[in-house]
């Protein structure tokens, strides 16, 4: 005879195959605070037993952990990276140390679906490679909930994630983000990012390669909105989006910035300024 905990992963397992489109996955609200990363590590290991009973299509629960008595971000770098045993995580309200650099924490895995509602990014400067080189990963849930203001760095957010169709970023504030490159770079899949009319790039000095490679997107709701009057580098920001059709024709450019083969293999309409035979 099942236990109810046995019972009740059983359940979500099924949920979570056939709809692939719950909020969480989690059955603990209580806060977790390690005190050091061998702790971390121990009480990760142990909620994969007992949530995922060692198998990789059950549901794992390690939200509501409080890193903040860990001493930087530079040992949570990698805490997931290229795991094998898991595709699906809750890893919702997830709180960080101060002056915090937070790098392929869930890249190169077996993901399919991941919650990441409500972390407090409050104490984070950076955030690297996250979620990149997932080949598998479909769904992340609660980017909209992220408060992004005091982020100063964004690189390879979702680089190579080829099933990923959907995000909503459009709740983001990148108000004091100089560098927001290679988000999106090679995510075949994706059509659409939200509204990205208020994300505030007026500060952000680097869009390099931003979406190249997203051979789906179509559109890019808000984007003719931005203010670019302060980036140096649009080189490769849209190449290779062979469906895209965008209006930035209004758009105004530093005459510092280089915009080297920005629109390469995409149909979208050449502002006046642009000219792919330029010479520096």
């Amino acid at each position: 005879m099942l236990s109810l905990t046995q019972h009740i992963n059983e359940k979500l397992n099924v949920y979570i195959n056939e709809k692939l489109n719950v909020k969480s996955v989690n059955t603990n609200h209580t806060w977790f605070v390690p005190k050091n990363l061998s702790e971390l590590e121990q009480y990760i290991e142990k909620q994969k037993d007992i949530y995922g009973s060692g198998t990789p299509i059950s549901p794992v629960d390690v939200s509501y952990i409080d890193f903040s008595k860990i001493n930087s971000g530079d040992e949570l770098s990698f805490l997931f990276d290229s795991d094998r045993k898991i595709e699906y995580i809750n890893a919702s309200n997830w709180k960080f140390c101060n002056n915090c650099e937070l790098e392929n924490i869930f890249s190169d895995t077996q993901l399919k679906y991941i919650d990441v509602t409500n972390w407090d990014l409050s104490n984070v400067w950076g955030l690297h490679g996250i979620f990149s080189q997932n080949m598998f990963l479909k769904q992340i849930n609660g980017l909209d909930t992220w408060d992004t203001s005091n982020l100063s760095e964004i690189r390879i957010l979702f680089v190579r994630c080829p099933k990923l169709k959907t995000i909503d970023l459009s709740n983001w504030n990148l108000s004091k983000c100089e560098i927001f490159r290679r988000i999106f770079k090679n995510c075949t899949s994706l059509e659409n990012v939200g509204d990205t009319s208020n994300w505030k790039l007026d500060n952000c000095g680097d869009l390099t390669s931003l979406f190249e490679g997203c051979t789906s997107l179509k559109t890019i709701k808000g984007i003719e909105n931005w203010n670019v009057s302060n980036c140096i580098s649009l080189t490769k920001c849209f190449k290779d989006c062979k469906n895209l059709k965008i209006d930035i024709t209004n758009w105004q450019i530093n005459q510092k910035c280089n915009y080297d083969f920005m629109l390469e293999n995409c149909p979208s309409k050449w502002p006046k300024w642009y000219h792919e035979d330029r010479i520096d």
